[in-house]
């Protein structure tokens, strides 16, 4: 045992003053210091003007990318309190923006209704940025103070007259910002997501301009204004959809104080989207707003359909799954304490919230079915479609479940199993071809390490019956050398079971070219629509085997490597090493992988297999519902949808994290 002497006194207590928290640990408060977090910053400075928005003093926001990846956020709103804080004796201004928990959002006076309720938001931005200035225009003068790191580098000047505001009103708030490369892995903002938070918070507040302007895109102004809020929002959703009823349903109530708001539409697909939000911030994870929204649906159309004789002798009531198939809806609350977990707001948790929204929900649903009666027919025709098809899936799934009883130690013969029977250390890597299995096979550590070649590519498990996909081959063998079984319902165990998984690392090992792209899309396809347990516990991998190989005259360090011979990845790092090196410094040219069969044991062994210099990437998911939706867009029966979704995002620079 070693006994460390140092002494633990008053001078061990370390006390981080103003915004050093937030600096020393930022995953604390925005949720981490990647492409998220990132867009977190900008969004807690966006949600300060969207606040005076609802409060009924601003109708105008601009947002600006500049070509450096700075942000400048404007609102025509009242501007920040600009006298001296008589409790903190100074600038009101300087308060808000270098303090935690201070803000006018704690006692629902300045604001009745807002989204920013930790009081950290903006402080955060300041703490995270290099570079942040502010400029105040209220009581005719403008006020400008800036910062470096959230300290203070230009204390805040006054002057009179209101010189450089650019929207329309006598008052207003102007923001720049520059994200801190020491902070965060990733400080290129993306024109999708800004783009779509923006054309979001347009359909929540109905009548707010919002203009955006990315100057790194050379492209025009955007103005999104939205008169009819949800209604229009749920419409622009279902674009190009196969809906199941053209009028939308829709309602607006005030209860208690709390503004309800829910837009919904049933469309031709399986899975079912909820978009939720409170006081306009998106809760990824639902929350008691959602569940109430789900029971009054489940019981409303229930009723409906028990009282009209919908139902058969086989179906005496539906479940809240077979209803909600094909749905999408909206459903956005305000109300003056919302609780959420955590900084980042994911989930809604006020208690009230599922009694309050399902009973304003269910008495205006019930009207509107009684309204429509074809379309309330239609919701629970497809309801028992639903039904039935998930009575012949579990049929399907017992069945998988005995012959694995029966064949508990069948594994498939083409699985070239490893050696240890500890699954915490037990990789899975799943190769496309016998040629690639070869060379996988004689590249491996047989101590931990299986190989499970499959032919070409696997059938689309997003169009195909679950009947078709367990008589499968290639499914068949990933199915019994995972070992989970199969999971039927997002909030159902059914045959599944993750005690069972024999590899804790399950990863895709495809070639690094477009085909290879294809095949692991429909790989993570198949594990997200029946094992997306083994996604959102970390289990599943990529392989990032590299598509080049150059040979050069001198020894060089590169990405990580260093020698005369190196790998590069992707086409893109390939333009990066040409711009750095030219040609003369190659000794036998640049050699393209056409597959992983191409590489020899050695080469795989080193990029792929070996645990000290492979190149591997978690596959991870933040938002089911999303992902469930982009899913079914890129593998669903529905092309239109799908060649839609590829001309929007053509865009490299975009991407989905599954």
């Amino acid at each position: 045992m070693t006994i460390n002497n140092t002494e633990y006194n008053d001078d061990s207590i370390k006390v981080l003053k103003g915004l050093a928290p937030v600096r020393q640990n930022p995953a604390m408060f925005i949720g981490d210091d990647g492409i998220k977090g990132l867009h977190h910053i900008l969004y807690e400075v966006l949600d300060n003007s969207i606040d005076e928005f609802m409060a009924g003093f601003c109708d105008e926001i601009a947002v600006i990318i500049n070509e450096d990846n700075s942000v400048e956020i404007e609102d025509n709103g009242r501007g920040y309190p600009d006298g001296i804080h008589p409790k903190e004796n100074r600038p009101t201004i300087e308060v808000i923006l270098t303090t935690l928990h201070a803000g006018g959002k704690f006692d629902n006076q300045a604001y009745k209704v807002s989204g920013g309720l930790h009081g950290v938001g903006v402080s955060c931005t300041n703490a995270l940025s290099e570079e942040f200035e502010i400029f105040v225009f209220r009581s005719n003068k403008t006020h400008n103070m800036a910062f470096k790191s959230g300290e203070i580098i230009k204390p805040l000047k006054s002057k009179r007259g209101i010189s450089i505001k650019k929207l329309k009103g006598k008052n207003g708030t102007r923001i720049y910002f520059k994200p801190d490369k020491q902070i965060f892995s990733h400080t290129n903002f993306s024109y999708h997501i800004v783009r779509e938070r923006l054309l979001e918070l347009s359909y929540l507040n109905a009548g707010l301009k919002i203009s955006f302007s990315d100057k790194r895109k050379g492209k025009e102004t955007e103005v999104f204004l939205n008169q009819n809020g949800l209604k229009e929002y749920i419409g622009n959703l279902n674009e190009g959809k196969k809906i199941l009823y053209n009028t939308p349903f829709y309602c607006q109530v005030e209860e208690d104080g709390i503004l309800i708001q829910i837009a919904m539409q049933h469309i031709n697909q399986e899975s079912d989207t909820i978009y939720s939000f409170a006081n306009n911030i998106r809760t990824i994870d639902g929350g008691t707003h959602v569940a109430g929204l789900r029971s009054a649906l489940t019981r409303v159309i229930n009723q409906y359909a028990i009282e009209n004789n919908k139902l058969s002798k086989n179906c005496e009531r539906l479940d809240g799954k077979d209803i909600r198939c094909g749905l999408c809806a909206i459903i956005s609350v305000y109300l003056s304490n919302p609780k959420f977990e955590g900084q980042t707001k994911g989930k809604l948790t006020n208690t009230e919230m599922q009694g309050i929204v399902s009973s304003v929900f269910g008495d205006q649903l019930r009207i509107w079915l009684n309204e429509h009666s074809t379309l309330a027919q239609k919701i629970v025709k497809q309801a028992i479609v639903s039904y039935d098809s998930r009575q012949a899936a579990k049929k399907a799934a017992n069945l998988v479940k005995k012959q694995a009883a029966l064949e508990i130690m069948d594994l498939p013969g083409k699985l070239k199993n490893c050696r240890s029977k500890n699954p915490a250390e037990r990789e899975l890597f799943i190769v496309e071809g016998a040629s690639a299995g070869g060379n996988a096979e004689a590249a491996r550590n047989s101590e931990y390490q299986a190989i499970l070649p499959l032919r070409g590519k696997i059938i689309n498990t997003q169009k195909a019956s679950l009947e078709k996909i367990i008589k499968n081959s290639e499914i068949s063998s990933l199915i019994k050398a995972i070992g989970t079984g199969l999971q039927l319902e997002r909030d159902e165990i059914n045959g599944f079971d993750l005690s069972n998984l024999n590899f804790h690392k399950v990863i895709i090992t495809t070639d690094a070219d477009v085909d290879g792209a294809h095949i692991r899309v429909l790989l993570l396809n198949f594990f997200f629509k029946y094992m997306s347990p083994l996604i959102e516990h970390g289990h599943i991998w990529i392989a990032k085997p590299p598509l080049y190989k150059v040979s050069l005259k001198k020894s060089i360090n590169w990405e990580g490597q260093s020698g005369k011979e190196l790998f590069i990845k992707n086409d893109e790092e390939l333009k990066k090493f040409t711009k750095k090196y030219n040609a003369s410094i190659l000794k036998n040219g640049l050699q393209r992988f056409k597959g992983l069969g191409e590489l020899n044991a050695e080469q795989l062994a080193q990029t792929v297999m070996d645990r000290d210099t492979r190149n591997l990437s978690q596959v991870n998911m933040e938002d089911f519902d999303e992902a469930d939706n982009l899913f079914e867009i890129l593998f669903g029966k529905d092309t239109s949808m799908r060649y839609d979704y590829i001309q929007q995002h053509s865009d490299s620079s975009y991407a989905i994290d599954v």
